[in-house]
């Protein structure tokens, strides 16, 4: 039993990304699917193919040479719905064949960024179950326009790769029932290769959370969770840590519209990192407290949230008041307060969303801005900005710029600093009902504590979609 609908235990750590987002998104899709009526397999390939010009291919300092090259992105996949399932298989890279300035191998191809990943989901009345893999290699090279939730460590502008693999499951029993429970697992591996930074180091994360619900009453439901958080850093020069919590809380319904979740657990942090040549451990246990309240509204809801989460710096608080408005012709949604560390300082925090749509074109933008602890045992200000705008100019073309922006700042002095910054125009035009056109300009800048680096890219490429269903 869950009276708060959206307000779901995060089991991914602040500094980790498990597949519990894909999962939640392919069990997303299934149930959209079911309320559809849709179901069946399709066998796909999306496939992006044209010239590009690229003056830092290799996203180096000073850069001579420009690379010209035939670039092929595509991702070949498989997916199925039933009324009570999904799944998901796909894979893919980008070849690119050309000339590349600054190659250290001079070769005139580059096969980059592959990946495969799989995704199962299973719903019925009472149950629902989520399971993924996902397996990456990327360079490390600007990530600000990807669609993640970027930490220190993805700003960090370097040669080489990073290997990711990541396995996540979720499961809920009881959903309908007197007695719920809600678990999930979340495991990620890092490996760099060819890297001079010595922030990219190896490590392993494990991520688990559970809660029972009670119910006690149609209004009232009683609850126990309990978390658990690992980051084993392979290097004998970095810290590793472990947090633990356990506790209760209550949620329900103060009338029909108001409805509230509050958490009471005691946290404990383990971390041991190398002192004077030796590994040594010190701990932190602390009161963690959790109190989120929503009034439903015919237009969005209001919210109000306090949290507390325990770092291997200490306790970080943040309080956050929000309103979503929704309209015929789009969304404005924001949770906007303050976040206090461990030693008193206070910093502004929160995310806003908004989508505006107009007869021929749309606007949308989001912004987060949070205080979370990097790899280096630091904390840091997190802060994120996308903005992206479509025009249609005919039913057939128009146009899209896209703005991202990603920072992160750390709160001590010794503390490295990063920047990246991604503005993207494109024209697009639908050739046939299949195949679409699309030529533009992209700009990506990088502060890595002081190390600038750019990139400037023109492309005119063509794209389109193969699919068949059985």
């Amino acid at each position: 039993m869950s009276f708060i609908s959206d307000q779901r235990p995060t089991f991914t750590a602040s500094r980790s990304r498990t597949g519990l987002a894909l999962v939640a998104a392919i069990s997303a899709t299934a149930a959209t699917a079911q309320e559809a009526g849709r179901t069946g397999s399709e066998f796909y390939l999306d496939l992006v193919t044209g010239a590009v010009g690229n003056d830092n291919y290799y996203s180096i300092e000073e850069p001579t040479g420009n690379s010209f090259y035939w670039n092929n992105d595509f991702e070949l996949g498989y997916s199925s719905q039933t009324k009570g399932s999904s799944f998901a298989f796909a894979t893919g890279g980008v070849l690119n064949i050309g000339s590349f300035a600054n190659s250290p191998d001079n070769e005139n191809y580059d096969f980059k960024d592959p990946f495969v990943e799989l995704a199962y989901g299973k719903e019925s009345k009472d149950a629902k179950l989520g399971l993924t893999a996902r397996y990456d290699q990327t360079d490390n090279s600007f990530r600000v326009n990807s669609d993640e939730d970027l930490t220190s460590s993805d700003l960090i502008i370097d040669s080489g790769t990073r290997d990711q693999l990541s396995l996540g499951a979720d499961l809920e029993l009881g959903r309908n029932g007197p007695i719920n429970f809600i678990g999930g697992l979340g495991y990620i591996q890092n490996r760099y290769h060819d890297t001079t930074n010595s922030n990219l180091s190896n490590n392993d994360r494990t991520d688990i959370g559970v809660q029972f619900s009670f119910e006690l009453s149609q209004t009232l439901a009683l609850l126990v969770l309990a978390n658990y958080y690992d980051q084993d850093n392979i290097s004998d020069t970095k810290p590793d840590w472990t947090t633990t919590s356990a506790g209760i809380g209550l949620e329900g319904y103060v009338n029909p519209t108001l409805s509230f979740r509050t958490t009471l657990s005691y946290g404990r942090n383990e971390t041991t990192e190398t002192v004077s040549g030796e590994r040594k451990t010190t701990t932190i246990e602390r009161p963690v407290f959790e109190f989120q309240l929503q009034e439903a509204r015919p237009n969005g809801a209001i919210t109000a949230s306090f949290n507390s989460r325990l770092e291997t710096t200490g306790l970080i608080n943040t309080l956050l008041f929000g309103r979503r408005f929704e309209t015929r012709a789009g969304v404005l949604a924001f949770a906007l307060g303050a976040t206090s560390t461990e030693n008193g300082d206070i910093f502004p925090g929160g995310n806003v969303d908004w989508l505006r749509e107009f007869k021929r074109s749309q606007v949308n933008m989001t912004f987060k801005q949070s205080i979370r602890v990097n790899d280096e045992d630091e904390e840091v200000l997190n802060s994120s900005l996308r903005f992206g705008y479509r025009q249609e100019v005919t039913n057939a073309s128009g146009f899209n710029v896209a703005l991202n922006l990603a920072a992160s700042e750390g709160l001590s002095g010794d503390t490295n600093d990063y920047q990246q910054a991604g503005l993207t125009v494109d024209y697009f035009h639908d050739l046939t009902e299949d195949w679409q056109l699309i030529t533009g300009y992209r700009h990506n800048y990088s502060n890595d504590n002081d190390k600038l680096t750019t990139e400037n890219v023109v492309f005119a490429t063509f794209g389109r979609r193969f699919s068949f269903r059985p």
